[in-house]
């Protein structure tokens, strides 16, 4: 009985140990990940100042722009839908209607809530980024109630793409009316909060 007692003792302090390894692998990972979406955030932050994107009365007080912390449950993994490379004239907030192509639908889940994003490409053949434009549950209050964007790079998936909503920005003309930005379409309303990414700016 005791040498069973000694054997069952083992047994739990191994898978303990297992688990432990396994939590500080997963916590090294998630330390990396936010250090490299954070020095990506400053760097864009200095970008959106010295390239005169941020308004002149707008510089007087600025420190970088406005973000939800990280979190990696908003780096989602999404199913591919494939869709036929239909054109599409987006409107935007000024006259200007830039031309992009419906590649895929993509499926995901936000909690339990079931969510479709439409994905966009500049090109209806040879694609290699993707532009998706999307509004969420907390725009106006905590985001820009005009809606973020999402760029991806794309590598000839077919099944899932990675949806990492901690990299959603807002459109140049939030930061600066003079810009020209695509509006989101109808069916890229998501019915979730999305906290993650950028913030908005003015209050």
């Amino acid at each position: 009985m005791a040498k069973r007692i000694v054997y069952y003792s083992f047994i739990v302090l191994s898978l303990t140990m297992v688990f432990s390894a396994c939590q500080n692998k997963q916590d090294k990972a998630f330390e990396d990940y936010k250090k490299e979406i954070e020095k990506s955030r400053h760097e864009g932050d200095i970008y959106m100042l010295t390239q005169g994107i941020i308004e002149p009365q707008d510089t007087v007080n600025y420190k970088g722009l406005n973000y939800f912390d990280v979190d990696s449950n908003f780096r989602i993994k999404a199913r591919i839908k494939e869709l036929p490379p239909l054109p599409v004239e987006f409107k935007t907030n000024t006259e200007r209607s830039p031309l992009y192509y419906v590649f895929c639908l993509l499926e995901f889940k936000v909690g339990d809530s079931l969510c479709t994003l439409i994905a966009y490409s500049e090109k209806d053949k040879d694609v290699k980024q993707l532009f998706i434009p999307f509004k969420d549950a907390s725009g106006n209050v905590e985001s820009y109630g005009g809606g973020r964007y999402l760029d991806i790079e794309y590598k000839g998936e077919k099944d899932f793409l990675t949806l990492d909503f901690n990299k959603a920005y807002n459109p140049y003309c939030h930061y600066n009316h003079s810009y020209s930005c695509p509006l989101v379409p109808e069916q890229n309303r998501l019915k979730v909060s999305i906290k993650a990414g950028e913030k908005k700016f003015h209050e």
